[in-house]
């Protein structure tokens, strides 16, 4: 069978011209065979074409190596909160989010913390580290006065604890006692808390 490019009616083989609509058939099927023709020989053409054109690759490094970063890497050191190494010229560090003061002074291990506290602080820990802590601090008034509520307010939390809960069981005595020990060690118990990053109870 034939099949008419023109109207699609499917004429008998020995036809030429369709019964429909009289197109020759003969020029349709020589055009269909061209036209198949032009197209299979196309396609190698194309993928020659394609296979012609390379990718551009990377320059290679003639020794092999990896290429070495461009600009000078700054030395590192250990934090003095968490031990890992971080840069000289850090102010944060990225392993624990510590504050820290890498200048190389006796007090780099808290300087950072230490500039967020107020002066009164700033001195008394100033004179514990420079005192080998044979020195441990002067009395404190509103540690005196507060009591385990100024513990608790400076992150104390056992020591105010103790005094808080221990006042109520014993009718006082323990928050007495422990007025006197805030009074006499606050600054040195906060000093333990804040650089050693202990949780001293007295």
């Amino acid at each position: 069978m034939k099949s008419c490019d023109k109207c699609g009616k499917e004429n008998p083989a020995d036809y030429n011209f369709c019964m429909r609509c009289g197109q020759s058939l003969v020029l349709s099927a020589m055009a269909t065979a061209a036209g198949a023709s032009i197209s299979a020989s196309s396609v190698p053409t194309i993928a020659a074409d394609r296979s012609a054109v390379t990718e551009p690759s990377a320059p290679k490094n003639p020794s092999g190596e990896s290429p070495t970063p461009v600009g000078p890497s700054l030395p590192l050191t250990k934090c003095p909160y968490c031990a890992e190494e971080v840069s000289v010229e850090a102010k944060k560090c990225k392993h624990c989010g510590e504050f820290i003061d890498l200048s190389g002074s006796a007090n780099a291990a808290f300087s950072g913390r230490l500039n967020e506290l107020s002066p009164y602080y700033q001195t008394e820990f100033q004179k514990i580290t420079d005192g080998g802590e044979v020195y441990r601090g002067k009395w404190n008034w509103a540690a005196f006065f507060w009591g385990g509520f100024w513990a608790l307010s400076k992150g104390l939390w056992k020591a105010g604890l103790i005094a808080i809960v221990g006042s109520i069981f014993t009718a006082g005595i323990v928050g007495i006692i422990y007025w006197f020990i805030f009074g006499a060690r606050g600054n040195y118990m906060y000093y333990r808390k804040i650089v050693k990053r202990q949780e001293p109870w007295i």
